[in-house]
């Protein structure tokens, strides 16, 4: 149903979200879902030639348990950067700004307050 803010068919629609092992990662992509984009959930170690095949509209770094700085966080594929519109949430902007030689810093308060975007 084009020109109806339907999603069309097929993949070139559908966000990817990368969970990185947070527990939001499925709220993230349902919430994609609710704006009637079509979206797919798949572990941050994807393949990128599956992202290649899939040729989303655009890719979420989801949230994870650890910190950026922690041994054995996950990492970013540099082959990500540039790929396509991208967002992070939580450890994902907190790994893209790492990765791009950003500093991230703990806060006063682990606590996120709401903020209008």
């Amino acid at each position: 149903m084009k020109g109806h803010g339907h999603p069309t068919k097929g993949h070139e629609q559908e966000i990817v979200v990368l969970d990185y092992g947070g527990q939001y990662s499925q709220l993230i992509a349902r919430g994609c879902g609710l704006r009637r984009l079509q979206r797919a959930w798949r572990p941050h170690h994807v393949a990128l030639e599956e992202l290649a095949r899939r040729k989303p509209r655009g890719i979420i770094l989801s949230g994870g348990p650890a910190s950026v700085y922690a041994e054995g966080a996950p990492a970013l594929d540099m082959g990500l950067l540039g790929w396509r519109p991208g967002d992070g949430i939580c450890y994902g902007i907190q790994l893209l700004v790492h990765t791009l030689g950003g500093r991230v810093e703990q806060g006063r308060d682990r606590r996120v307050p709401a903020a209008p975007i």
